[in-house]
């Protein structure tokens, strides 16, 4: 199936609010691997190097680092990439070129310059994944020499020894530490329970520094997560990441239900007026990411780590998700969340016996975060960008 760039899916941890221990989880293993890439994380790093004030904020002494006169080159190739990818296509400078790069080997930079350099391995890769679609890659042909650019000048830079010494002593132990609690919890059966197909065998955490505040899911069962999350924050990345792609936008159905979503003035109202820096720029982005956080909030409350579905979603990205907790809401009411099945097959039924229009994903949503958090973006004027407030 085709995919955009607009595609490219993102989870915001929510690290601000405090929350309970970990619950006691339901046994069994989804398979945990758990590792370190000083490749996937350089090209985090492009968004701190490109001078993005959402990024520095999370990054302030790295970014002071990133301004010495030895990262000036990668810092002008960075600024390029960020003007193309984010400015001009409303993408995520990381999440675009991790999803490109997982297609071929990402332990150094030097690993990432070979697959640039000769990049028909990653172009048969994305054609053979649910990510494919000419505007992706033609986006990757554009940008590929300030790619190389950037990541040349990361190399000269000494980027990988500032990547060490970053990740602490022993980035690998603490691979290795968290693969064991992971362990515990059979994330993917739950999944797999709700989405109505098999996943994979098993779920790989790849463990980064320059990653925040995002989780990042890549080509096949694979995430990236950050090395400062806890543990909560990381299964929820786990529990969100493999759900992506939830649904075939192609299908004939889900399209016309796509539709009926963009011709929602609620759901308009949110993309146009949202934060772009938070992703989910188009109706389908936003309907695709909204769809996996409501899936995500019922396998987190069944193995134990949940934050509640109102806090959350009051919070996350400025409680732009009305649509999750709609989902989540009928979900829970239908008994889907209890029973499983096929999410796509149920999303459809659902979408023909009406119950998606436009009243009941506002009554829902009310439901769940209550009126003002749906009152505020409904006061909103289409097409006045909210900001970060």
């Amino acid at each position: 199936m085709a995919r955009s760039l607009a595609a490219v899916f993102i989870a915001v941890p929510l690290l601000l609010a405090p929350s309970p221990p970990v619950d006691a989880p339901i046994q069994g293993g989804s398979g945990w691997r758990v590792r370190t890439s000083a490749g996937f994380d350089a090209l985090c790093a492009l968004n701190i190097l490109s001078g993005d004030s959402f990024y520095v904020a999370e990054y302030p002494s790295e970014a002071r680092v990133f301004g010495e006169a030895r990262y000036a080159e990668a810092r002008a190739a960075a600024q390029r990439l960020k003007a193309v990818i984010k400015d001009q296509g409303g993408g995520i400078v990381s999440a675009y070129l991790t999803l490109i790069f997982s297609g071929g080997p990402d332990s150094s930079i030097a690993a990432l310059l070979a697959e640039a350099n000769h990049p028909a391995g990653l172009e048969r890769s994305l054609r053979a994944s649910p990510y494919w679609s000419d505007e992706t890659w033609q986006l990757f042909e554009r940008v590929r020499a300030d790619v190389i650019a950037a990541l040349e000048g990361m190399q000269q830079a000494g980027f990988e020894s500032d990547w060490r010494k970053a990740m602490g002593e022993d980035p690998a132990a603490r691979a290795v530490e968290l693969r064991d609690s992971l362990a515990r919890y059979d994330v993917l059966g739950e999944q797999e329970r709700l989405i109505g197909h098999p996943l994979a065998s098993g779920i790989e955490v790849i463990v980064l520094y320059y990653s925040r505040p995002h989780g990042i899911r890549i080509q096949g069962e694979r995430f990236l997560t950050n090395v400062d999350y806890p543990l909560r924050v990381v299964l929820r990345n786990a529990a969100h990441e493999p759900f992506h792609p939830p649904f075939d936008p192609e299908q004939p159905s889900i399209r016309a239900m796509l539709q009926d979503f963009a011709a929602d003035s609620l759901i308009r109202r949110i993309v146009a007026t949202h934060d772009p820096a938070y992703g989910y720029n188009t109706v389908d982005g936003y309907v695709d990411e909204d769809a996996v956080q409501a899936l995500e909030q019922v396998v987190s409350e069944r193995l134990g780590f949940a934050s509640p579905a109102a806090r959350r979603w009051q919070a996350a990205d400025d409680g732009m998700h009305l649509l999750a907790a709609a989902l989540y809401d009928l979900m829970e009411e239908t008994g889907f969340a209890a029973g499983g099945g096929r999410f796509a097959d149920w999303l459809v039924d659902q979408h023909t016996r009406q119950a998606l229009r436009p009243s009941e994903i506002e009554r829902r949503a009310r439901r769940v975060l209550g009126d003002a958090a749906v009152d505020r973006w409904k006061a909103l004027a289409t097409g006045q960008p909210k900001g970060r407030g």
